[in-house]
């Protein structure tokens, strides 16, 4: 588990991070990010990305394409521009992390474009967490 949380500073990964084999899980939680970090995409075990709270506008393919990747914690915005890859995959639970109304509207509207349902897991009247699940569920 590589954890980095509330770094103000720059993040950088050299390339011979993807060669960490072992690596499951990682968080980069309110890291001022405004790229997933290239490297990432070369951990070819990773299963869990946590990177929520950051200004990350774009998701490549490539991060859909990690086979043993499970969760993706991320949040939502209107300028988020998530690939398909992520949704394609039967295996990834992708979490869009909302923090108003507007966004949870647009996020919906995405999740139902793709065919998948949303299921609200917490609902503290500030943050909405949706979760990305296999069949369309029109009831929520």
């Amino acid at each position: 588990t590589l954890n980095f949380l509330n770094i103000t500073g720059a993040i950088h990964f050299p390339v011979c991070f993807a060669n960490l084999n072992q690596l499951l899980y990682i968080n980069l939680i309110n890291c001022h990010l405004k790229e997933i970090p290239k490297a990432i995409i070369g951990l070819k075990n990773l299963r869990d990305l946590n990177i929520q709270g950051n200004n990350i506008t774009e998701v490549p393919a490539e991060i859909g394409e990690i086979k043993s990747l499970e969760i993706l914690r991320i949040d939502f915005n209107s300028n988020l521009i998530p690939p398909p890859t992520i949704f394609n995959k039967n295996n990834l639970r992708v979490d869009f992390i909302t923090y108003n109304k507007i966004d949870t509207e647009k996020a919906k509207k995405l999740l139902i474009k793709f065919g998948k349902s949303r299921k609200q897991y917490r609902n503290d009247d500030e943050i909405y967490f949706w979760v990305v699940d296999e069949q369309l569920n029109k009831d929520n």
